[in-house]
């Protein structure tokens, strides 16, 4: 099984993300992800075999914490040698690598061999872009937009017939938010 962890967009905050992505042919050509796999990966564990599917959602669980807002702004671009990954990433969030960091100390308590490159939490809008003229535009400005992240789950993705297939294995819930004083 290919699993990977993730925080999952809400429905109400995908909407932003989706104009994003409307105006994205316009620049160029590209395979846009769809709406049900956008997704901020926090772990990345590879082909793992069913049995320990388990370990990963008990990592998930341990590492736990309380919910967080996340807000997004401007959208960028990582350059692939098959065409641009067009991306959102989050304003800087000490929650997130928080978060991301337990879960890394988890899964490797666990045995999990995990990348070894630094974090770098992004939704990614398309895959495989290739701008037009040749060269990559600067990217219209997204509205900025936030939600409270309120837990994160465990994935299984599969390749399916118009792109990978991403299904949801386990979800662990974040405490909730500490009362204002």
């Amino acid at each position: 099984m290919r699993l990977f962890l993730a925080l999952t967009i809400p429905s109400e905050a995908r909407a932003p993300l989706r104009l994003l992505q409307s105006q994205l042919p316009a620049l160029g050509r590209g395979s846009l992800t769809r709406p049900e796999n956008l997704h901020l990966t926090l772990a990345f564990l590879g082909e793992v075999p069913f049995s320990r599917a388990e370990d990963a959602a008990a990592a998930l669980v341990r590492a736990g914490g309380a919910s967080f807002a996340l807000s997004f702004g401007h959208p960028g671009f990582f350059h692939a040698q098959d065409g641009d990954i067009v991306w959102a990433a989050p304003c800087p969030c000490p929650a997130l690598f928080a978060l991301q960091g337990r879960l890394c100390r988890e899964l490797s308590a666990e045995g999990f061999f995990l990348e070894e490159r630094p974090f770098s939490p992004h939704v990614t809008l398309a895959r495989r872009m290739v701008w037009r003229e040749g060269a990559a535009p600067e990217l219209p400005p997204a509205s900025p937009f936030s939600f409270e992240a309120t837990g994160a789950s465990l994935f299984c993705s599969s390749p399916g017939p118009g792109g990978p297939v991403y299904t949801e294995l386990f979800r662990a819930r974040f405490g909730a938010l500490p009362a204002a004083k």
